[in-house]
């Protein structure tokens, strides 16, 4: 029996080494719950050619932040159009969207990082129960994973 750290080290070895290196009768996938992290930017349009594709074939799972600021810029109203397609395409991949729901915005105070202020907490908690409307509305309860 392999000590957990040896069994560690063997994971990590296949993960670095990549798809190529395992069996072929072997999946490729590191598994349903292992994902990649990615970064979306303010200027993020859309993946790149073949990058879904890549992920797809070696995770199951997409982490990234939903930016606040990026759906509230204008305050008390909401527009998820830079978000919407990114959830879409993840879906339509057979990879699920687990998105950090980032607690910054300059329409409740532009020095309070943390959100701990009362204006900024009660604005996140209606950022957030707009998140899961919108999503909800769409079809994605249960497809699509939130967190804070």
């Amino acid at each position: 029996m392999l000590s957990s750290h040896t069994g560690t080290r063997a994971l990590l070895a296949v993960v670095i080494s990549g798809a190529h290196a395992l069996p072929h009768q072997i999946n490729a996938t590191v598994g349903s719950g292992f994902g990649v992290n990615y970064h979306i930017s303010s200027e993020f349009s859309g993946f790149k050619h073949g990058e879904l594709e890549l992920m797809r074939d070696a995770f199951k799972v997409m982490r990234f932040d939903m930016k606040w600021e990026y759906i509230e810029t204008t305050c008390g109203h909401y527009n998820f159009s830079k978000f919407d397609p990114i959830l879409e395409a993840l879906l339509a991949a057979g990879i699920r969207p687990y998105a950090i729901l980032d607690y910054a915005n300059k329409c409740y105070s532009s020095e309070d990082k943390k959100c701990s202020t009362t204006k900024c907490v009660a604005g996140y908690q209606s950022w957030a129960a707009a998140v899961a409307k919108h999503y909800s509305a769409l079809g994605y309860a249960g497809r699509v994973s939130f967190t804070s």
